[in-house]
């Protein structure tokens, strides 16, 4: 299978990377589409639409193609892959729950391929990432690759999209199903983020709003931590930078898994995570971001590549856009250092939440993490 990666700022240059790229009797049948540029979306569609190329999309909080980072750009990877090798579904969260998507995608799988692996994306709040694996878990088992992320902007995530050739929606789920007899898959994800030694218990909270932490309100908790300070006011939501680090929670027989914090609530002293925080569940903060992040993430490359994945086609990365803010310049050498490990075309995009599975565990949605793909047709 042969990828390629191009990108541009319009529509026309769009247009002439395309026709550059096949000019060499290269005939792509997939395109792999991330942009932030989105009022060139409908021409771009258009564009890949009229050579037969079938499009997975999603609209972005930033896109990067083969280590270089943008925005208000247009980043497509490009694969000749077999058509009967994928299927590219659409599904509207608007009448559905998360649960019935989950059963209408795994069918979906289930009756096209023997051995189905997912890519997806998720526009929205409608549909929660984690019951939808849940829900995949259970009608495909866990050993299933899922692997993805949600749909990012350049602001805060209200206006989100995914797209195939001929829709587009702001609530549902793109899913680019392959046949893994086919295709090898190899996905993992990575973060980096290291503890501080404390630990820390989650006594009250119920979705995602924590209330108390350690019996103390969670707000002022936090604020300790952060070395802040909020006086009581009626401010419903205070938006909360998303430059701090992560919290790590801790679960039985698992690795740790990241949330981010999304708001203070300014009347009731409660703290929004951006994932499902548990009743009961221990934590610890995370140390300010440095150089060992990406050390830790090019480690962990390094030993895919040594023992499961040596070489690939193509890899897609969902990276999420927290790690944007935190890592500030250091997260091109990241991208980098994907990049450079399996040497071939690489696309993606930050995310507002990341799915898949830390190399020692099952899959999950994470926060503040990069989720890598690796894909490499059978022989």
């Amino acid at each position: 299978m042969k990828a390629k990666s191009i990108k541009g700022k319009s529509v026309e240059e769009i247009n002439t990377e395309l026709a550059g790229c096949m000019s060499d009797n290269f005939q792509p049948t997939l395109a792999i589409v991330f942009l932030s540029a989105l009022d060139e979306l409908e021409a771009v569609c258009a564009i890949l639409d009229n050579e037969g190329i079938r499009i997975f999309g999603a609209s972005t909080g930033g896109e990067f193609i083969d280590g270089v980072v943008d925005e208000e750009s247009i980043a497509i990877m490009l694969l000749d892959m077999n058509p009967s090798f994928f299927t590219i579904s659409l599904l509207t969260a608007n009448n559905n729950s998360t649960e019935d998507i989950a059963d209408i995608i795994s069918a979906q799988g289930i009756k096209t391929f023997s051995n189905p692996g997912y890519i997806i994306s998720i526009a929205g709040r409608l549909i929660d990432g984690t019951l939808l694996i849940n829900g995949m878990d259970k009608k495909l088992g866990k050993n299933v690759s899922i692997f993805g992320g949600l749909a990012g902007n350049l602001i805060d995530g209200s206006g989100t999209s995914v797209f195939d050739n001929n829709n587009r929606t702001p609530n549902g789920l793109l899913s680019l199903i392959i046949d893994n007899d086919k295709i090898e898959m190899t996905g993992f994800a990575t973060s980096g983020w290291q503890p501080i030694a404390t630990f820390h218990t989650i006594t009250k909270s119920e979705g995602h709003m924590v209330s108390t932490i350690d019996e103390e309100p969670a707000m002022d908790m936090i604020a300790k931590y952060l070395g802040k300070s909020f006086e009581a006011d009626t401010t419903e939501e205070i938006i909360y930078s998303k430059e701090a680090s992560p919290i790590q929670l801790y679960r039985d027989n698992s690795p740790s898994v990241l949330r981010e914090i999304t708001y203070f609530n300014g009347k009731t002293r409660e703290v929004h995570f951006s994932g499902p925080v548990t009743q009961g569940t221990k934590f610890r903060f995370s140390l300010p971001p440095d150089w060992d992040i990406v050390d830790k993430i090019k480690s962990d490359c390094l030993m895919v590549k040594e023992q499961k994945q040596p070489e690939a086609d193509a890899v897609i990365i969902f990276s999420c856009s927290a790690r944007l803010l935190s890592l500030g310049p250091m997260i091109n050498s990241e991208i980098e250092e994907i990049k450079n490990t399996w040497e071939c075309p690489t696309v993606g995009y930050f995310c507002f939440g990341e799915i898949g599975r830390y190399l020692e565990g099952e899959t999950e949605f994470h926060n503040n993490t990069c989720s890598i793909v690796l894909l490499k047709e059978k022989i």
